[in-house]
């Protein structure tokens, strides 16, 4: 679509990022939950956003934030009038059985990398055994880690998690709080305005942390939008 071209050709014309951009994508639950439950019944044009939160070598955060800004220039300077919503998909803290794809240990940790490398087309064939490895997992939930990060997005100190590194997460919150990578790029394309904190719930059967927060630069005088 246009948005999307324009967004992709305003960062690499510009000599900033290389952005890959594809014309067949899959999504998984990361992007299909936000678009089954937020946008329900909306008919809007999505233009998905996919960030390295899983396999090593990550993005760094400040790099994430780097990216989030210059999407947040491509998104102003699009010619037709718009209006935008980012919406940033992944949970707090939370450790799931992934292993370093590069370094598996064991059967389980070896079935998993297989399903990651050649389940794309057949998924049906993994996802049995896949999903017992997962609920096999004991959860690691850090309440106390989620309140923090909450906070920094409701008071509009969301930027400091640029400061936070991949092993600092890990060891922190665990390896499947890397995904506040997104969270982090969402509230810098919206200029860290304050946020609302809407709800927190550590869900063990889950085995994920798992919060809401809204950011809404209209509804902050002091913001530029």
């Amino acid at each position: 679509m246009e948005f999307a071209r324009h967004l992709a050709n305003e960062l690499i014309e510009g000599g900033r990022f290389d952005l890959a951009y594809s014309a067949r994508l899959q999504i998984d639950h990361g992007q299909s939950h936000a678009i089954q439950y937020l946008l329900d019944g909306i008919d809007v044009p999505i233009v998905p956003l996919v960030v390295n939160v899983f396999a090593p070598p990550l993005p760094t955060f400040k790099r994430c934030e780097e990216v989030a800004r210059a999407l947040r220039d491509a998104v102003a300077s699009y010619p037709a009038d718009t209006r935008v919503v980012v919406i940033a998909s992944g949970g707090l803290s939370h450790r799931l059985p992934w292993p370093d794809w590069r370094d598996p240990h064991g059967e389980d940790e070896d079935f998993m990398v297989q399903a990651w490398l050649d389940g794309r087309e057949n998924w049906s064939d993994y996802d049995v055994r896949r999903r017992q490895i997962i609920r096999a997992a004991d959860a690691a939930i850090t309440p106390e880690f989620d309140d923090r990060i909450l906070d920094l997005f409701a008071s509009g100190k969301a930027s400091e998690l640029a400061e936070f590194t991949t092993q600092q997460i890990e060891d922190e919150a665990g390896n499947g709080a890397q995904e506040l990578r997104t969270w982090l790029m969402m509230a810098a394309m919206l200029d860290y305005v304050p946020g609302e904190r809407l709800a927190y719930e550590a869900i063990p059967e889950w085995l994920t942390g798992m919060g809401v927060t809204i950011l809404d630069p209209a509804g902050t005088p002091s913001a530029t939008t």
